[in-house]
């Protein structure tokens, strides 16, 4: 019996990607018979992108991929019902905590616990989207919801929610609490099967029932290989100064340590410059299609589904070039698949 072809889909909202790229960009992923659309909380509002795919599309499932929880909750069950509806049902609530220092500094969010805080936002989020008709009340360590009720009923009741996971504690929460995990790009193939997947299935223990497994993956499709480790280098500018980047780093036996002096004086172009290739090639995706396809596969034996994200701070040429590749990869991998049943 065949497997079933690997799930792929496109996560938009990198920097140096505009809107109307974005939105052209996931008619494309979707003619080529992608899975998912998913956008980014960077750049642009993740409602409002959401809001617009769902416009230009027709079947792709679109991701909140994923929204920050900087949002009080109410806010984002309404915005998620907003979606849900314009979408006809295809919506999902991507949400997660982002690094300590981002929730401090730019949005005065107390995130020393952030699974405590993260199992409270869904309960409220949850508690939200069922208030059509019955008001919703909750008091809790983090948020206090008196009376609420939802103005409108929504398509659906339960959006499904994945919560995006890096670490064990997170992972843990979504086997528990959510309806599926998202891991983050910032993870190696170690990193995932060692640490992430084993805590997802540990929430399972909890909840009893499975939750969908999805992972996102940053990819560089190109012919030379060099140029598209290039592309995938830039694209980890924003994690030089979070632990976890390094932590999943040495539990792959790979010690970026010049990265990391280099980042902690402030040199971001030469810590990035200074990532092991070695590195680069366990945490992005990169080369030929065949190539990307064969890594794919690899990957997609511990997941259900792949969210492939261009690299970061792309821009003219070399973006659509990123794009056109990923619209390759997606539409090789449905055809091997038409081939293969």
């Amino acid at each position: 019996m065949n497997s079933p072809p690997v799930k792929l889909g496109l996560s938009l909202g990198m920097a140096g990607m505009g809107l109307a790229e974005q939105l052209a960009a996931a008619g494309r992923v979707e003619r080529a018979g992608a899975d998912s659309v998913a956008s980014l909380e960077a750049g642009y509002d993740v409602f409002a992108v959401t809001s617009a795919l769902a416009g230009v599309t027709a079947r792709p499932r679109l991701f909140s991929g994923v929204a920050t929880w900087a949002r009080p909750p109410v806010a984002a069950a309404r915005a998620a019902a907003t979606v849900d509806e314009l979408s006809g049902g295809r919506f999902v609530l991507g949400l997660g905590s982002m690094p300590r220092a981002w929730s401090r500094d730019y949005y005065g969010i107390d995130s020393d616990r952030p699974v405590a805080r993260m199992r409270e936002y869904v309960e409220v989020i949850r508690g939200a989207l069922g208030s059509h008709a019955r008001p919703f009340t909750h008091a809790g360590e983090h948020f206090s919801i008196n009376g609420y009720r939802l103005p409108r009923e929504p398509v659906r009741e339960r959006v499904p929610i994945h919560l995006g996971a890096t670490r064990p504690g997170m992972a843990r929460l979504a086997g528990e609490v959510a309806d599926g995990v998202l891991v983050n790009f910032v993870c190696t193939p170690d990193w995932l099967v060692d640490v992430v997947l084993p805590a997802v299935r540990g929430g399972e223990d909890v909840s009893g029932r499975r939750v969908e497994r999805g992972l996102l993956v940053c990819c560089a499709v190109h012919d030379s290989p060099a140029t598209a480790r290039e592309w995938l280098r830039e694209s980890f500018r924003g994690h030089l100064r979070v632990p976890y980047f390094y932590q999943v780093a040495a539990h792959a036996g790979i010690e970026p340590s010049e990265t990391r002096r280099l980042a902690e004086a402030g040199d971001a172009d030469g810590a990035l410059a200074a990532i092991p290739d070695e590195l680069l090639d366990a945490m992005g995706v990169a080369g030929s299609v065949p190539t990307v396809c064969a890594r794919l596969a690899e990957l997609a034996e511990h997941v259900d589904h792949i969210q492939l994200m261009p690299p970061r701070h792309l821009a003219g040429e070399a973006l659509a070039h990123a794009i056109a590749g990923i619209v390759e990869v997606i539409q090789a991998n449905v055809d091997e698949h038409a081939r293969a049943g």
